[in-house]
């Protein structure tokens, strides 16, 4: 299983952003030795949260399921209080 997080930085314009490939599959074993997918998980976890570039994550009904460090600085939303809200009925600053 792969995952694929694309990060748009600047507005998204030509050469603002990027992909981040990941392979679930490494996690059973490769050169560096077995790494288990909650290591790999947690590493994910500390990138997102301290990505010097806003990332958020809505689900299937519009209701914010991610929100990292960056986007509470932007919005003045704490995650506490973003997680949950619907983003479309929201008022975001």
């Amino acid at each position: 299983m792969s995952l694929c997080f694309t990060v748009l930085e600047g507005g998204g314009g030509i050469g603002g952003g990027g992909s981040i490939y990941i392979d679930a599959g490494s996690a059973s074993g490769g050169p560096g030795g077995k790494r288990s997918v909650a290591a790999m998980a947690n590493e994910l976890r500390q990138f997102v949260d301290k990505a010097n570039a806003p990332i958020f994550g809505i689900d299937s009904f519009g209701l914010v399921n991610e929100w990292n460090d960056k986007t509470a600085e932007i919005t003045g939303f704490s995650k506490d209080e973003a997680i949950g809200m619907h983003l479309g009925m929201s008022r975001f600053p």
